[in-house]
């Protein structure tokens, strides 16, 4: 029997085209943005899986701002919120001023390379993170798939800064 490619589509979770959500995909965390949250299938940041934001240099935190409104929008009950080596202190009064709990916020010292994914594994599979964050070099292939396995298994939100 000959499946056609848009059957394979609808039917398969772990086949997806960007357009849209995938199938039986958890509701994502609405960005702050519409028209971002349209380009995102709709959805806004997908829970259970890890964005990466891509800029001109991993070590900026110019693309920070472009979270907030998703962080600030958290339901306190969803869990905390890691940054996982970020590049500069966070500046405490700058993300409460955009409602950020900072009650449900972690700021994790893992040090260099395979000890800060590792970290970053560890808080997306755990199930106690909403989102997690981190800035590390580009990951190979094979740490980016254990990152994606992670935060699907603790419906987290994973963002990489690289």
């Amino acid at each position: 029997m000959a499946v056609n490619l848009e059957q394979l589509l609808q039917s398969r979770r772990d086949l997806w085209r960007g357009r849209a959500p995938a199938p039986g995909a958890p509701a994502g965390l609405p960005s702050g943005y519409a028209a971002l949250d349209e380009a995102l299938g709709g959805r806004g940041w997908p829970r259970g899986a890890v964005t990466e934001i891509i800029g001109r240099d991993r070590s900026s935190v110019a693309a920070v701002p472009l979270l907030l409104p998703a962080l600030a929008g958290l339901d306190p009950e969803a869990g905390w919120v890691a940054l996982v080596d970020p590049p500069f202190i966070p500046y405490a009064p700058a993300l409460a001023g955009h409602g950020v709990d900072l009650s449900r916020l972690l700021v994790v010292q893992a040090g260099e390379g395979a000890e800060r994914l590792w970290a970053l594994e560890q808080l997306l599979r755990s199930g106690a993170c909403a989102a997690a964050m981190a800035w590390p070099a580009p990951p190979p292939p094979a740490a980016t798939r254990r990152l994606q396995l992670a935060a699907e298994s603790g419906g987290s939100c994973g963002f990489l800064f690289c």
